[in-house]
C-alpha cells in the first residue's frame, strides 16, 4: 500500500471541481464542460398513499412531501408536531408502495368509499403504538409467499386495477408539478414491494422522464424480480422516451433473497444490469454495507446502524445458526458486489455492479429530515420521544443520496444516477469525490485539477496493458470535522474473495475540515476482477437516543449512544 496525504488546496479555496453544494447555473453562462456539483436529494419517501404509512397515521400526500423537501414546513401525524427542514433538498422522489394503491383511491382520497373493508381500515388506522391498522389490514397482504391483493378487491378487479391506474396517474401528476427545472428536481416514482414470507425484496423505481408506464410495476400484478424485470422492459421502452434504474433496499432485511444471479438465466441478468445500477446501503431500518463472518464482532468494520430481520429479535429467539448467518450476510451490499466478481470471472459479465446511494424510508412524509438532534421519527408512534425510546431504538433518521451532476434538472440527476456517479451519507451534506487516474508522479492532493481521463466513482478502469491507477479521495466537512478514510477493497483470487478495510494515513491534526489521500495498490494484478470503495467518517457525535434521552433526564446505556456519521462513495471496477 502506497498513499499520499494532503488538505488538498481545492477543498480549502472552494474550487469549482469540489464545490459546496448550490443550485445549476442553468439559466447562466455555460460552466464549461464535464464541470459537475454535487446535489443532495432523498430517493425513498412513503406519503398517506402507501397502506402501510395510512394504517399508522400518515395523512400527507405527495404534494406534501415534496414541499417539505422544498423546505416548507409540515404537520406529523400526531396533528400538533410541526417539522422543517434545516436545508432544502436539491432533488427528491416519492416511492410510495403501488401493490395497495387500490386501497388508497378507494377507501381514502378521493373516493373514500363506506363499504366495510374501508370503513374499518379508516377506523383503525391511527398513529397508535399499538399499530392496530398495520397488523390487521396490511402484514396479512405481505404475510404469504406472494403479494396478495386487498380483500376490497376480491369481487371487483376491474375496479380495483382502475383505481391503481388512477391513483398512478395522481403520482405522475404531482411529481410532474413539484418539478422545477435548475431549482428542485421531483421524480416519478414507485416502490415494487415484495415480501415473501417478510423478507424484504423491496425495490424503489425512480424513472428518468415524465414517459412511465401505463400502470404501476408492483408485486401483486409482477410478483417475482425476474417478472419484475421483463415488465420493465417491455413497458419502459428508450424508443418511447422511457428510462428508469430499480434501487434495491434493506438487503440486511432479504434473508439472502432476490439476488439470484448464479442461477438465472442470461437475459435476466442482462436485464438485471440494465435497470439495477444501484443499492440503497442505508436507511433508517438499519445499513446494509456488510455482515461479519458467522460469530465475528458485530460492533466492528460492520457494526454500524446494526439491525437484523425482526424474527431474531423478539423475546425468546434463537440467534441465526451459520447456515442462516451466511445465507443473511449472501444479500449484503458488499457481498454481493463480491458475487459480482464472482460471476465477471464465470461469465465474462458483472451483473451486479451496483452503485451506493442511501435514504430515509420515512413513511411520514418527511423527505429528507436526517438530523440526529431534531428526529422525529419515521413512522406513526414514533412523534412522541418516549415511544422512540421505547419501541423504535434500532432505528434511526437514515441517509441522503448525493449525485455529481451539471445541472439541477431531472436528464442530468437521472444520468449521475445511471452512470453511478453517486453516493451516499448516514445524513451530513459530506462533500466526496472518488476516482482514479493513472498513477504519476503528481499528486493529486495538492492541485484543483482533476484530469478529463479520471475515472470517476461508478466507473470501471480501463483494460489497456500496463495501466496501473491511484485512487483519489478528496472529501469537505458539513457541520462536524472528518476524522478517518478507508478504502475498502474486493479482489477475486484463487481461493475466494480476498477483502481489506483500510485505513489510510493523514497528514496533519485531526479532526480536519477536509482531507485527502491518494491510495496506490501495491497488490494491482489487472487479471483480477477487483473493486474499491471510499468511506469516510466524522468524529463522533451524540446519535438521536442520546439526544432524546438527555432530554428527558433518564439514559440507559442502550440509548446513551455516540454515532461515528460517514459517507460511502460508489466502487470502482476492474473488469478483466
Amino acid at each position: 500500500m502506497n498513499t499520499t496525504n494532503r488538505l488538498p488546496a481545492l477543498l480549502l479555496s472552494g474550487g469549482v471541481a469540489l464545490a459546496l453544494p448550490a443550485f445549476a447555473a442553468c439559466p447562466g453562462p455555460d460552466p464549461g464542460a464535464g464541470t459537475r456539483q454535487v446535489l443532495f436529494g432523498d430517493l425513498h419517501v412513503h406519503t398517506a398513499y402507501s397502506i402501510d404509512a395510512y394504517a399508522v397515521g400518515t395523512r400527507v400526500d405527495p404534494a406534501d412531501a415534496f414541499a417539505f423537501a422544498r423546505g416548507q414546513e409540515l404537520t406529523l401525524s400526531d396533528r400538533r408536531t410541526r417539522v422543517r427542514l434545516r436545508r432544502p433538498l436539491d432533488f427528491a422522489a416519492v416511492t410510495d408502495h403501488a401493490e395497495y394503491f387500490d386501497v388508497t383511491w378507494l377507501c381514502t382520497d378521493p373516493l373514500y368509499s363506506d363499504i366495510d373493508y374501508c370503513a374499518q381500515f379508516r377506523q383503525t388506522s391511527s398513529d397508535d403504538p399499538a399499530i392496530p391498522g398495520f397488523r390487521r389490514f396490511v402484514a396479512p397482504l405481505f404475510a404469504d409467499e406472494h403479494s396478495k391483493p386487498a380483500p376490497v378487491c376480491s369481487g371487483d378487479q376491474a375496479r380495483c386495477e382502475a383505481a391503481r391506474r388512477s391513483q398512478w396517474l395522481r403520482v405522475q401528476k404531482i411529481a410532474n408539478e413539484a418539478d422545477e427545472p435548475c431549482r428542485f428536481t421531483a421524480f416519478i416514482g414507485n416502490e415494487w414491494s415484495a415480501t415473501p414470507n417478510m423478507r424484504h425484496w423491496h425495490r424503489n423505481l425512480i424513472y428518468a422522464t415524465d414517459k412511465v408506464p401505463p400502470f404501476p410495476i408492483n408485486s401483486v400484478d409482477q410478483p417475482t424480480v425476474d417478472v419484475m424485470w421483463e415488465s420493465l422492459e417491455r413497458h419502459c421502452r428508450p424508443e418511447d422516451g422511457c428510462d428508469v434504474v430499480a434501487i434495491p433496499h434493506n438487503m440486511n432485511l432479504a434473508e439472502g433473497g432476490g439476488f439470484d444471479v448464479e442461477s438465472a438465466p442470461e437475459i435476466s441478468l442482462r436485464r438485471r444490469a440494465r435497470f439495477e445500477r444501484l443499492a440503497e446501503i442505508y436507511q433508517h431500518k438499519g445499513a446494509s454495507e456488510c455482515l461479519p463472518a458467522f460469530g465475528a464482532d458485530d460492533t466492528g468494520d460492520c457494526g454500524f446502524e446494526f439491525s437484523l430481520p425482526s424474527r431474531f429479535k423478539v423475546p425468546g429467539a434463537s440467534a441465526p445458526d451459520e447456515k442462516t448467518w451466511n445465507t443473511l450476510r449472501s444479500a449484503y451490499y458488499r457481498t454481493l458486489l463480491a458475487r459480482g466478481l464472482e460471476m465477471q470471472q464465470r461469465r465474462q459479465f458483472n451483473p451486479l455492479q451496483l452503485g451506493a446511494v442511501a435514504g430515509t424510508d420515512t413513511h411520514s412524509g418527511t423527505a429528507g429530515a436526517v438530523d440526529e438532534d431534531s428526529w422525529r421519527g419515521h413512522f406513526g408512534g414514533e412523534v412522541d420521544p418516549a415511544k422512540r425510546l421505547s419501541l423504535s431504538l434500532a432505528r434511526s433518521p437514515g441517509g441522503l443520496v448525493a449525485v455529481w451532476a451539471e445541472e439541477n434538472t431531472r436528464s442530468s440527476v437521472f444520468a449521475a444516477l445511471k452512470r453511478r456517479e453517486v453516493y451516499g451519507t448516514s445524513g451530513p451534506r459530506i462533500v466526496l469525490r472518488f476516482f482514479a487516474m493513472a498513477a504519476a508522479t503528481a499528486d493529486p492532493c495538492g492541485t484543483s485539477a482533476v484530469p478529463d481521463s479520471a475515472i470517476p466513482m461508478g466507473g470501471t478502469l480501463p483494460a489497456e496493458r500496463g495501466f496501473r491507477p491511484q485512487f483519489v479521495v478528496q472529501a469537505l466537512m458539513d457541520r462536524e470535522p472528518l476524522e478517518r478514510i478507508e478504502i475498502v477493497r474486493g479482489v477475486l483470487g484463487p481461493r475466494g474473495i480476498e477483502e481489506q478495510v483500510l485505513t489510510l494515513p493523514i497528514d496533519g491534526a485531526l479532526p480536519a475540515p477536509a482531507v485527502c489521500a491518494v491510495f496506490r495498490d501495491a497488490d494491482y494484478d489487472a487479471s483480477r476482477p477487483a473493486y474499491w470503495y471510499a468511506r469516510v467518517l466524522e468524529r463522533p457525535t451524540s446519535r438521536w437516543s442520546r439526544h432524546d434521552c438527555q432530554a428527558a433526564g433518564d439514559c440507559t446505556p442502550e440509548q446513551d449512544r455516540m454515532i461515528r456519521e460517514r459517507a460511502w462513495a460508489s466502487p470502482i471496477w476492474r473488469l478483466p
